[in-house]
């Protein structure tokens, strides 16, 4: 039998939580209206926020293990509250402010979406280097009780999710109706290329996707996501995308409360200047097109290691690009949590940057003239 929200909302109603957090009430339609209204559009997106949780609580690095039965997601170096992670719901609706309030909200996004995926039960357990407790979620209500890892010589929590009989033959079925199968195999020898993306399932390629600069390594079923790749063009006369290199990169600090980027092996830093600091707070590059190659300006846009929203670059000289990737860590969010607000502040912000990057173009002599960079707005091309 699946678990259902019910189970929680008892849960916090014992503790007392639902009245003193002032957003949930006791009066369960409610507080089962506020939690519906805090799903995440795509199940799947619960990943990007355990590995938000991840970033924001300052995890050295996190694994994920994922399989047709279950869902394991560990975050090194970190040890969330045990009484924050008892009643973990009660930060849905929650502004936090602190960064372990942000990585519990980020963590109950995940959770409650997590039970609208047929689970059988849920784990979240904490272990602080001398003491560990564990919480579990199972249609009879909550267990707590003492936990310890396998590894005790540093701080972890751990979310883990348990799937139905259903619901894991309906994923199997899906896993091997949509994978390629000899690469599947070819995936799993030793040695195995990780720029080979033709056999990951699902799991694999949305992390690739959505958070492939996140300052935090990665590991999923034992291999470390690949960096990405900065600048992709398409060629005339090829299929799909291109990868480009690109020789000269523009770090922009990183902003007080964020932990940056992650863009794999640093280029050469532009001519005349210095990188800001071991990590970037963004990274911008530009570059002339080759013949018979096309690239789109654009920046992606992070938020706590999650990069979800692309916006396109206007103003950039003939048979030029530019490309970047920044941290918004600070900006406020939609619903979810994984994508900034494209507001006037937004706008501003990135425009802003834009403008201080194309000076430094134009001195190193990577770009003809001083153009006028901005991001496009909707209807402004």
């Amino acid at each position: 039998m699946a678990l259902s929200v019910d189970t929680f909302l008892q849960d916090l109603q014992q503790q007392g939580a639902l009245e003193s957090s002032g957003e949930f009430t006791v009066d369960f339609s409610h507080a089962r209206e506020k939690l519906a209204n805090r799903l995440l559009e795509r199940t799947e997106q619960l990943l990007l926020k355990l590995v938000q949780s991840a970033v924001v609580a300052g995890a050295t690095d996190v694994e994920l293990s994922t399989s047709t039965t279950r869902v394991a997601f560990t975050m090194n170096g970190v040890a969330l509250p045990f009484e924050g992670l008892s009643r973990v719901l009660n930060y849905i609706l929650q502004e936090g402010t602190t960064p372990t309030e942000r990585a519990l909200k980020h963590l109950a996004m995940a959770v409650n979406t997590a039970v609208s995926t047929r689970a059988t039960g849920i784990r979240l357990a904490a272990w602080n280097g001398t003491e560990g407790q564990q919480n579990h979620w199972a249609v009879g209500g909550r267990t707590t009780g003492a936990w310890v890892p396998r590894r005790r010589n540093q701080p972890c929590t751990t979310f883990e999710l348990a799937r139905t009989e259903e619901e894991s033959r309906s994923n199997l079925w899906h896993l091997l109706s949509t994978r390629d199968i000899p690469s599947m195999v070819r995936d799993l020898l030793p040695g195995s290329s990780t720029r080979n993306k033709r056999g990951w399932d699902a799991d694999r390629l949305l992390i690739y996707e959505k958070a492939s600069y996140c300052p935090v390594p990665v590991r999923i079923n034992r291999k470390v996501t690949p960096p990405p790749t900065l600048v992709v063009g398409t060629s005339r006369g090829r299929d799909g995308d291109v990868e480009m290199d690109h020789s000269y990169e523009l770090w922009l600090p990183v902003q007080p409360g964020s932990r940056g980027l992650h863009t794999g092996k640093p280029r050469n830093p532009w001519p005349g200047h210095t990188f800001p600091g071991p990590v970037p707070g963004g990274v911008l590059t530009v570059g002339r097109l080759e013949q018979f190659m096309n690239v789109v300006s654009l920046l992606e846009v992070t938020v706590d290691g999650i990069n979800d929203r692309v916006v396109a670059v206007g103003g950039v000289p003939r048979q030029h690009y530019v490309r970047g990737v920044v941290a918004c860590d600070g900006m406020s969010s939609d619903l979810t949590g994984l994508r900034p607000l494209m507001d006037e502040a937004f706008y501003l912000h990135l425009d802003g940057l834009l403008e201080n990057a194309a000076d430094m173009f134009v001195s190193s002599g990577l770009l003809p003239a001083a153009p006028k960079l901005r991001v496009l707005r909707p209807g402004n091309r």
